[in-house]
């Protein structure tokens, strides 16, 4: 697993010098481990993920394309149209993965964090309430 966690098949490319294109294709998977402490099997939240990156969880295995094109006025160099067409699909995959994970991270923010807010809140309030509940019976 890579510091971006996300598995990358090696690209495979498809070259059409015909018609001017490279095509560079790379199979993904995001690493769901990384989130063992978080309980994220919510059917709401899975719905979310389905309904906004077409996905059913993080460690779907998902492909994508980036694609070359050749101009007439440019010279034909396959090599460098390799490169550019890579670069496009690696830059569609980082687009991807930081789209999710913000996401993923916007979720945990709302939901569980606000949450433990708002209990710790209201324990302090309990605190305080009994506090007072006591100072009064004791008189």
């Amino acid at each position: 697993m890579s510091k971006t966690n996300i598995k990358m098949s090696q690209p495979t490319y498809i070259v059409k010098k015909d018609d001017g294109i490279i095509i560079c294709k790379i199979r993904t998977q995001g690493n769901d481990e990384v989130f063992k402490f978080l309980n994220l099997n919510d059917p709401v939240f899975r719905l979310k993920l389905k309904k906004k990156f077409g996905i059913e969880w993080l460690d779907d295995t998902l492909t994508f394309t980036g694609i070359a094109r050749h101009h007439r006025t440019d010279v034909w160099n396959e090599v460098l149209g390799k490169r550019i067409s890579e670069g496009k699909c690696k830059r569609k995959i980082y687009n991807f993965y930081c789209n999710l994970y913000n996401f993923l991270e916007n979720e945990v923010m709302i939901n569980d964090i606000d949450n433990l807010r708002q209990y710790s809140t209201n324990l302090g309030r309990c605190i305080y309430r009994e506090k007072q509940h006591l100072k009064d019976l004791m008189g």
